[in-house]
């Protein structure tokens, strides 16, 4: 169901979701409101005040978790996996030094990665059932980084300080941008550094050109611009990926096609592992699939 649908059912009014749910969807998603309910409510959740982030950046969280699980990182592209006999899997990637194709086996693989259309590189071969891509698109973001000051009065304000930190649209041609907000340095302390500099995030559909960049800034002295496929294009029929893509092989990115945010990525991993320890200690019971499947008993 569209989130549209459900805010109408909860009693909005169709010019509070033009004017305030739709700049959320645009602001997170790059979306519209007729997205999926539950993605389009986890959006409204994500303009909602009182959110954090770890001092010197967000990114210690994955660091430290590597630490913590004393796992061995290998930064390496995998192009290929493939299914041996006894259930294990051969990894295969380019060496970086020598340039020569390396191989190494695991008993327990998980994909991390998006396996969709035009979108996954990573050749799969002899593993029953086959995988298949799966379908689906994901929308492109572009994130502008600049280092200057807001051009105020475009906005409607007489003067910067008029300016507030944080700008979110609604649907216009006219406005180049989704959103444009003030960010904070990873290092930054309340009362201890104050001369914050101006570097702004403005959120696109497309890189800016500089004419425009320079139409919404006074003074610029730095641009660097992040093109990417941010998240799905969320519609209202998606299908859930499997978890499982067959024994000893799992999938962690499907229940991204849910919502996108790092607290569905941290549920989908955690449940990845749990389901990958009782699958391979042989514990059925604590599996859903077989529960599901096992005869009721009446007492």
């Amino acid at each position: 169901m569209p989130l549209a649908d459900v805010l109408k059912g909860f009693g909005l009014s169709q010019r509070l979701i033009d004017e305030l749910a739709t700049v959320a969807t645009r602001e997170n998603y790059g979306q519209s409101v007729n997205m999926s309910a539950f993605a389009g409510l986890i959006s409204l959740a994500g303009v909602q005040p009182g959110l954090w982030s770890v001092f010197n950046g967000n990114k210690q969280v994955c660091e430290n978790l590597i630490k913590v699980s004393k796992a061995t990182l290998i930064k390496r592209k995998v192009m290929k996996v493939t299914g041996n006999e006894d259930n294990s899997y051969t990894l295969y990637w380019n060496d970086e030094e020598t340039g020569k194709l390396t191989s190494k086996d695991f008993d327990i693989v998980v994909v991390a990665t998006p396996l969709q259309d035009k979108l996954s590189k990573i050749d799969f071969e002899n593993i029953s059932p086959p995988i298949h891509y799966f379908k689906g698109e994901y929308q492109r973001t572009v994130a502008n980084f600049v280092h200057g000051t807001p051009n105020s009065k475009y906005f409607g304000k007489p003067t910067l300080p008029d300016l507030p930190e944080e700008i979110m649209t609604t649907v216009d041609g006219k406005i180049p941008i989704r959103g444009l907000a003030l960010k904070i340095p990873v290092d930054y302390e309340t009362g201890v550094r104050e001369d914050i500099p101006y570097v702004y995030k403005i959120f696109t559909e497309r890189p800016l050109s500089d004419e425009e960049i320079n139409e919404l800034f006074l003074n610029v002295s730095e641009v660097k611009i992040v093109n990417w496929l941010a998240y799905p294009n969320y519609s209202t029929n998606d299908k859930l990926p499997p978890y499982q893509l067959s024994q000893n092989l799992y999938y962690t990115s499907g229940l991204e096609w849910a919502a996108s945010a790092m607290e569905i990525g941290a549920i989908s991993g955690k449940n990845v592992a749990q389901l990958a320890y009782q699958n391979w200690i042989k514990n059925v019971t604590m599996i859903d699939s077989y529960i599901k499947s096992a005869p009721k008993v009446e007492l």
